[in-house]
């Protein structure tokens, strides 16, 4: 596999959520964290999460059971399926407001997370360099599109119908991470070198691969220094 480039800053800004009779970190050992899948950027923000509040889940007996998608993961926690989870702060905002509490706020506590990133195999990569290089461009200018003021209203709609919102103010919350998309994808190999160690705890394997094996930037570098993202950008009105 090789990763293209990386779209996002990875500051994490969710929120630890959990049931309304939680009121305090200590009280989450021994609780069911719901996430997408194991292994993946979820679970990965969740131990992240966790070790910032000084928790420890094979310490603490705190379990991670593979829920499905934000939404499927809201359903979970408000039937008692599981007692918490890391939510987006659009989700989090709701489940406030039901009683649910609130443990942690990941963005003031700089905690950094997996990077959203394009990935392709390398068989794909020497057959398809055109369809790569077309991508690769949609992506530079969907994050131009998003980041366009003029466009504010089109992606507060998208928020609102991908989490299921009915809040708009929650959706506002969430256009704030619009905000932390690269504008410039080029993938950061220290970040990703982070989340290789914190996924070595689920599957030490991962320890066997060297990182900058995995890279492979020369698309983004060509559209970088040709000049084709700071037009892209122009195009819609941005410095």
């Amino acid at each position: 596999m090789k990763i293209l480039g990386s779209f996002d800053t990875a500051r994490l800004s969710g929120h630890i959520v959990a049931r309304p009779d939680i009121k305090k970190p200590p009280e989450l050992r021994g609780k069911r964290f719901g996430v997408r899948v194991i292994g993946a950027a979820q679970w990965i923000h969740t131990i992240l999460a966790l070790e910032h509040l000084g928790l420890d889940p094979k310490r603490d007996n705190i379990s991670t059971l593979a829920i499905g998608d934000e939404p499927q993961i809201v359903r979970a926690l408000e039937t008692g399926a599981i007692d918490a989870a890391v939510l987006s702060q659009a989700q989090s905002r709701q489940l406030k407001a039901k009683g649910f509490s609130i443990l942690l706020d990941l963005h003031p506590a700089n905690i950094y997370g997996a990077q959203s990133a394009l990935v392709v195999t390398t068989t794909y990569l020497q057959q398809h360099p055109d369809v790569i290089r077309n991508v690769l461009t949609a992506l530079v200018e969907a994050t131009a599109f998003g980041l366009a003021p003029n466009n504010r209203p089109t992606v507060l709609s998208t928020i609102m119908k991908l989490f299921n919102l009915n809040d708009l103010e929650a959706a506002e919350r969430a256009y704030t991470s619009v905000a932390a998309l690269h504008r410039r994808p080029y993938p950061a190999i220290e970040r990703l070198k982070g989340m290789q160690n914190v996924m070595a705890i689920h599957e030490p394997k991962v320890l066997d691969v060297r990182v900058e094996d995995m890279i492979a930037d020369r698309f983004v570098r060509t559209l970088d220094e040709s000049g084709a993202i700071d037009r892209l950008y122009s195009a819609y009105e941005l410095k």
